[in-house]
């Protein structure tokens, strides 16, 4: 049996978290919501890394180019490799078993309830991508990918050398199939 939380007893990573949409921008910090400007957004965006879904949309909302901050999209992709999510709010709500956002004023709350919800599976023995994971996000720390520190305190060292994940995957060919020879008449 799935629980399925209700917006207000779904614990939520304390960052802040921004949503910008063609209907305006909406700023998540502490335990308010507020629709900011765009000025007011990239300011925001500038002084903290802030959780964001699909970091290039929302740059290109914002019209910022050099944006970063904390990308829900990749944070999935780490946690759930090779496993499908629509890169919308809705999309990660449904993913994730959350509740949909009520409208764009409540996308910032849902980042933030994805954000844990994310981190907290990797806590979880029955996670199926543990394999590789830490060995995994050593190379990202190096890299100084956003989310390496907060996933640093939630992946455990492995206590002996692990498989590689992608190790786990099919062989394929790169090349299309030989063709069938041609008749000679």
């Amino acid at each position: 049996m799935f629980y399925r939380s209700t917006v207000t007893d779904r614990p939520a990573l304390s960052l802040p978290a921004i949503h910008a949409s063609h209907g305006g921008c909406w700023l998540r910090d502490g335990f308010a919501t507020r629709g900011v400007g765009k000025g007011d957004a990239i300011v925001a965006a500038a002084d903290t890394p802030l959780l964001m879904l699909n970091a290039p949309l929302v740059a290109s909302r914002l019209g910022y180019p050099d944006l970063s901050g904390l990308d829900l999209l990749e944070l999935y992709a780490f946690i759930h490799p090779a496993r499908f999510v629509v890169p919308t709010p809705k999309g990660l709500a449904h993913a994730l078993d959350l509740d949909e956002p009520r409208g764009d004023d409540s996308v910032p709350l849902l980042l933030q309830q994805a954000a844990e919800a994310l981190l907290a599976v990797c806590e979880n023995d029955d996670w199926a991508e543990r394999e590789g994971a830490w060995t995994g996000l050593q190379s990202l720390i190096r890299m100084r990918w956003p989310w390496a520190s907060l996933l640093t305190q939630r992946i455990r060292k492995p206590a002996k050398a692990e498989r590689w994940l992608f190790a786990k995957l099919p062989e394929w060919e790169e090349a299309a199939e030989r063709p069938q020879p041609a008749q000679v008449v």
